[in-house]
């Protein structure tokens, strides 16, 4: 109990230096689930504050025009998602290095521009096993939990809070990390015995759409159909995989149809037709306009036509390295014309259009994997034991 209201103050202290901030925005973009959209593109087209002309003028040499205004103490965050200006993760709220049933994880929620704590949800279940997403529409958040819950093994449940009540309104089995799309949700989960299944729930209510064995992977939504294999990215009318990538039909979880990425990053169209490869793409791409960046060539960074698959450009990852040899591409978010890096322990930031990286790295060491959160003008950085809010100077606080 003592370490728990130790934390909140520290959220407290947080917030209360920033004296004179401005409260959060009226309006702003939401920022639902993993890689922002069901579709996975990791792509935030409405960013309008943190661009290559209000980010890139500030850079002078090694100098970064975006300083951390806060951070946010937490072991073992997940990923945020935010929503009307609420900003929610889980983490421990103490960390003896023991996982045991009385370690204390919770669901925070807090302001996404002050990190001011709102409220705090604990709850007796051993960590995520997944990225938390909201239904905006049935007001609930979605939380991958596995291992165990009250002492109990559950192979791992997702568990839906009511945003308003904080009650938990359903739990169904199976703990991947959910897409929500129209009402419903979609996840992955363990049949008994062994094996994949993939759940179809509604998110108001937790009743069940259907649920087969299935091919493995966290489920991409988009383009008429549900994807699986190694969290796919949709497009309009291609989807972009490495290795199996199987289409099902979402109404009653059908496969349609299944192929094989023989090398590197492949697109395929709605048909399952393959229409080219990237022999030396790897990793989780992000797909913004015609444009699909991934990692390539075991430590570079690529830009390539998204229809034809041709290289636009390519800039070496080792840029955003913190220690040697060079290290690979974790994540990637995009948006405003910029790239935001996860690469071997660093964190950098590159002109989307030229590859060209406008920060240094010695001054961005930022451990762990997951690909930043940008959002109404700010970029959270999940690492080990906080997430990190940066921003420019005076915009939307000072510094």
């Amino acid at each position: 109990m003592k370490k728990t209201v130790l934390l909140t103050l520290a959220l407290i202290i947080v917030s209360t230096t920033m004296l004179g901030a401005a409260s959060s925005a009226a309006t702003s973009v939401n920022w639902l689930q993993f890689r922002r959209d069901n579709q996975r593109s990791g792509y935030n087209q409405f960013e309008t504050t943190l661009t290559l002309a209000s980010v890139g003028t500030a850079n002078t040499n090694f100098n970064f025009g975006l300083q951390r205004i806060a951070y946010l103490p937490f072991a073992e965050p997940s990923a945020p998602v935010i929503y009307k200006n609420v900003l929610y993760t889980v983490g421990k709220s103490f960390d003896d290095g023991l996982y045991d049933t009385h370690l204390v994880w919770a669901l925070y929620a807090m302001d996404a521009v002050t990190g001011a704590l709102k409220w705090t949800m604990p709850f007796p279940c051993l960590p995520l096993s997944g990225v938390p997403a909201i239904d905006a529409g049935a007001n609930v958040i979605l939380l991958p939990v596995g291992g165990r819950c009250n002492s109990e093994s559950t192979g791992g449940r997702t568990i839906a809070v009511d945003l308003t009540t904080r009650a938990i309104r359903w739990q169904s089995g199976g703990a991947g990390t959910p897409a929500v799309v129209g009402g419903n949700a979609y996840f992955r989960g363990w049949v008994d015995g062994g094996g994949d299944e993939l759940i179809s729930v509604k998110t108001a209510t937790g009743q069940t759409n259907w649920s087969i064995d299935s091919p493995s992977g966290d489920p991409s939504v988009g383009s008429g159909a549900l994807y699986l294999g190694g969290i796919p990215t949709v497009g309009p009318t291609l989807i972009y995989a490495q290795g199996s990538l199987s289409a099902l039909n979402a109404s009653n979880g059908a496969v349609k149809w299944t192929k094989t990425c023989a090398v590197g990053v492949c697109a395929f169209n709605t048909s399952g037709t393959l229409k080219w490869s990237f022999p030396t793409g790897y990793g989780v791409v992000s797909l913004a306009g015609n444009v699909v960046y991934m990692g390539c060539d075991a430590v570079w960074l690529c830009a390539v036509n998204a229809t034809t698959g041709a290289l636009i450009w390519k800039n070496g990852s080792c840029e955003f390295c913190v220690d040697y040899p060079p290290g690979v591409i974790d994540s990637l978010t995009v948006a405003g014309g910029l790239i935001y890096v996860r690469a071997h322990g660093g964190f950098g930031v590159v002109n989307a259009a030229t590859g060209v990286k406008l920060n240094g790295d010695e001054d961005w060491r930022a451990p762990g994997t997951q690909a930043p959160v940008v959002n109404n003008g700010l970029v959270y950085v999940v690492t080990e034991n906080r997430i990190n809010i940066y921003g420019l100077c005076g915009n939307p606080l000072p510094c």
